[in-house]
């Protein structure tokens, strides 16, 4: 069985992963590509030989294989073949609503493997919250303008402790070296009992 490499894997949507295909030798070997998602035949590899480039022009999981026949005086004579799972990480969302005590906050995205959440003052400047590595987070507590982040166990204090606050969230979702960051969620609290609102920007 023969196994192909490719360049980028996972891969975000619009760019392009070069393939190449290693397998045993073979006389006058012939090529046949396939690029499937779903089970259904899509478009988007283009290839020579051995080797392939592939660009994905949705959302989803491929599966590129590839078929070598070797021939002597045009008569077929062994063969070797080989496939490839690439996953595209895309879509990381984060669902809005009004932000109260044990309200979940969860980031939605497609063959993610970590997730970092982020808090920010101003919307520009950003740092991770220590802890906060899970696709859904859970405000725990709320007293006046102070709340806390929970992870698992884990827990963070996220809110800084002000009478009025004006805060900015975001989660990031990563698979290899492929990043994905959600949409930024603004908190506000006027001050007082009330829950803070939260919109999407």
């Amino acid at each position: 069985m023969g196994t192909i490499t490719a360049t980028l894997n996972p891969m975000l949507l619009g760019e392009t992963t070069q393939l190449t295909f290693n397998h045993d030798s073979l006389p006058d070997p012939q090529y046949t590509w396939n690029v499937r998602k779903d089970g259904v035949p899509v478009s988007g590899l283009s290839s020579s030989g051995n080797t392939a480039s592939f660009t994905p022009s949705e959302m989803g999981t491929y599966v590129i294989s590839v078929v070598a026949q070797g021939h002597v005086n045009n008569t077929p004579v062994g063969s070797d073949s080989g496939s490839i799972t690439i996953e595209l990480v895309y879509g990381s969302r984060v669902a809005v609503g009004t932000v109260t005590v044990n309200h979940s906050l969860t980031a939605t995205a497609t063959n993610a493997a970590g997730f970092q959440w982020q808090e920010s003052p101003d919307g520009n400047t950003w740092t991770d919250i220590s802890g906060a590595t899970a696709a859904t987070v859970i405000i725990k507590s709320w007293t006046g303008a102070e709340g806390e982040i929970a992870n698992g166990d884990a827990y963070t204090n996220a809110y800084a402790a002000i009478t009025a606050y004006d805060h900015y969230y975001r989660c990031i979702a990563t698979n290899g070296s492929k990043t994905t960051i959600s949409n930024i969620l603004h908190v506000v609290h006027s001050g007082g009992n009330g829950s803070p609102t939260v919109t999407s920007l």
